[in-house]
């Protein structure tokens, strides 16, 4: 077994939609900017598999991007935020916290800048 997938292509005749591909540009040089990986999740995700890869169809009902960042420090996360709010687009939104173990405890993430916002996270 590897640690990567078939590689697929987009089929020209169902080309991602343009902010779609700004947007994941986007985030993608900010993310190798600070040296982070990424993924693409939810029904994004889907539809670059479903209808631009296989073209078939999806039924989308939503048209945010999620994205699933790993960052290694609370400095690496900081400097991804600052990248992304630097650079961002006009119409950009984020939601962003941790779903590891930054402060060294497992499966709990303590907030900065006192330390006092606890997330648990399980997964």
């Amino acid at each position: 077994m590897t640690d990567s997938s078939n590689p697929r292509s987009v089929q020209p005749i169902k080309p991602v939609d343009p902010a779609a591909c700004r947007m994941l540009r986007f985030v993608d040089r900010a993310a190798i900017a600070v040296g982070s990986r990424y993924f693409v999740a939810g029904a994004m995700a889907r539809d670059l598999l479903l209808v631009n890869t296989f073209g078939l169809p999806s039924g989308r009902a939503t048209r945010d991007i999620d994205f699933g960042v790993a960052v290694e420090s609370w400095e690496q996360f900081q400097a991804l935020k600052g990248a992304l709010i630097e650079n961002r687009p006009v119409r950009c939104r984020a939601k962003a916290g941790p779903a590891a173990d930054l402060d060294g405890s497992r499966h709990r993430s303590q907030h900065p800048p006192r330390l006092d916002s606890v997330w648990g996270c399980h997964g």
